[in-house]
């Protein structure tokens, strides 16, 4: 209803929408592994680049997504797919260790203000790495051998791309709980 200042009004249905901002409210992988400060031959710079946010009222257009540290750090997402209204995925850029807060912006500039943090920590340690290979000189009979990595955290998604070898080459990589790694 809009009203004159002679008291003359008009009523027109729908006539105004409101479009809710968009609201986070998970990251489905909320810890990313960086090398910042940590040396390790094992694993790469980052384990785990992929973040899936959830959420409600996420545009087709999602303009973008920035993970900030403390009021002025920021640092946006290098891709954005929008998978639905309540889901996006995100290739992590790569950040020092810290708790970041996630904002998302749609195209209309709407931005999301829930308290969601993405954990990023430092590259999981080997705490010990065993192998069956025989304690002799190598040479180029030698087919292959196992070596068994140890872990002190957790590590998904590991792969022979993450291991820095010379003259060799991974032919598989197993584990039954993301801590112990069986590299042939």
């Amino acid at each position: 209803v809009v009203t004159n200042h002679d008291g003359q009004s008009a009523t027109k249905a729908s006539a105004v929408s409101f479009v809710e901002p968009p609201t986070v409210s998970s990251i489905r992988n909320e810890s990313v592994f960086t090398d910042h400060g940590v040396t390790s031959d094992i694993v790469a710079e980052q384990v785990q680049t992929l973040v899936r946010i959830t959420g409600v009222n996420f545009s087709s257009s999602v303009n973008s997504v920035q993970f900030y540290y403390g009021t002025s750090a920021y640092h946006p997402c290098k891709t954005v797919n929008v998978a639905s209204s309540t889901e996006i995925t995100c290739t992590v850029p790569k950040m020092n260790i810290g708790s970041y807060q996630v904002f998302v912006t749609n195209s209309d500039s709407q931005t999301s203000i829930e308290a969601v943090y993405l954990n990023v920590e430092a590259l999981p340690a080997v705490s010990t790495a065993t192998t069956d290979a025989p304690n002799t000189f190598f040479h180029e009979t030698m087919n292959s051998f196992n070596v068994t990595y140890t872990f002190d955290k957790v590590i998904q998604g590991l792969a022979a791309e993450d291991f820095n070898l010379t003259n060799a080459a991974i032919s598989g990589i197993s584990t039954t709980d993301n801590i112990t790694y069986d590299v042939v």
